[in-house]
């Protein structure tokens, strides 16, 4: 059973690792490595987890455009433009990383919970403000999921027609509703005090895991072994 400590540390170590790979090769077998291993260490939703690697991952092929453009060698023409097949390449496989990279960070938000992930960071000698920002994000995202499926199963009630309009009317309902919510937080994190003082205590313990280490262990030593194997150290 890993902690939480060496499951923010094992995330950081993987986006440190795909962010500094560019051939499509590596990043492959990297993103689909870390992609089997976080599903199997979580059991997460796959299908879900599919659907919002699928929208990031869409929305990064502008990477492939960009880099197709403006990457000199041999392409494919259309009119005054040229893309390169190299530059191309390279873009897919920026914008494929997303998938390792939201692998690793939906293990640890399914298997971590946002009070165990708060008191990690503040382990980590992150000040406790900014861990509090973690922990109610984390807190706050099922609610956002809930509230936005109770507006649009209005909507379809109500027979309202999908498009644009009931997009725009959507949005403006749910930042309606989600504004209430932070007013309450406020209000909450003002009486009992929070910010006052420089450290906080916290009653519950958490201690770093052998298998937690491990893992990192391994994991640093894979991404430095495989670093010098491009040349890249």
């Amino acid at each position: 059973m890993m902690d939480p400590i060496t499951k923010l540390i094992w995330t950081f170590v993987v986006a440190w690792w795909l962010y500094g790979l560019r051939d499509l090769k590596s990043v492959v077998i990297v993103s689909f490595g870390v992609a089997l291993l976080s599903f199997l260490g979580s059991r997460f939703n796959l299908m879900s987890f599919l659907k919002v690697s699928g929208v990031i991952f869409v929305g990064g092929w502008g990477l492939l455009l960009y880099q197709g453009l403006f990457r000199p060698g041999p392409g494919i023409s259309i009119g005054a433009l040229t893309l390169s097949y190299e530059g191309m390449a390279l873009g897919f496989s920026l914008a494929l990383r997303v998938f390792g990279l939201v692998a690793a960070g939906w293990a640890f938000s399914v298997s971590t919970s946002p009070q165990d992930m708060e008191l990690a960071m503040v382990k980590m000698r992150i000040p406790y403000k900014i861990a509090r920002v973690g922990y109610l994000a984390l807190r706050l995202i099922p609610i956002f999921q809930r509230d936005a499926q109770a507006i649009d199963d209005i909507q379809t009630l109500r027979k309202v027609k999908k498009g644009t309009n009931r997009f725009r009317k959507s949005i403006t309902a749910l930042i309606a509703t989600e504004f209430r919510l932070v007013d309450s937080i406020s209000i909450a994190l003002e009486t009992r005090g929070f910010g006052l003082y420089e450290t906080r205590t916290d009653l519950k313990a958490i201690r770093i895991s052998v298998s937690g280490a491990a893992l990192v262990i391994v994991t640093l030593g894979l991404m430095l072994l495989h670093y010098s194997i491009l040349g890249l150290l």
